[in-house]
């Protein structure tokens, strides 16, 4: 949408200045001695062009950046969510390999002292078959 806006915009502003340079042309072509009043109205139209682009460009140039930070932060988000969800699907199926080798045992390797957990709730299960 940004770029259509840019491009009416830039195009808006060269059709004033042809429509201009037109005017110009066919004063020039029309008078041999162009009067003071003549001239005055050609460097007006100059001084005006001038006014035009200073004003103009810097405003499309801004229009132009707010667009590219926008498209950026965008393509970057995506680009950062792509990358976790394809580690997140690696890491699982690294783990879901893991886990079907027998290679861990989730409440051993996953839980942080949980090894002595698992040979107390051992004792445990041993005491009370021993009990029974």
């Amino acid at each position: 949408m940004m770029r259509k806006e840019v491009e009416e915009a830039a195009d808006s502003i060269a059709w004033k200045l042809n429509q201009q340079a037109a005017e110009v042309k066919k004063l020039l072509d029309e008078k041999r001695v162009l009067s003071k009043s003549d001239r005055e109205w050609i460097v007006d139209v100059l001084k005006s062009a001038g006014r035009k682009l200073s004003s103009d460009l810097p405003f499309l140039n801004e229009l132009f950046q707010e667009q590219m930070d926008r498209t950026v932060t965008e393509a970057k988000g995506e680009f950062e969510s792509y990358v976790q969800n394809k580690m997140n699907s690696i890491a699982l199926e690294a783990l879901a390999g893991r886990i079907a080798d027998n290679g861990i045992h989730p409440a051993v390797n996953m839980i942080p002292g949980a090894e002595e957990v698992e040979q107390v709730q051992d004792g445990m299960h041993l005491f009370c078959n021993h009990r029974l």
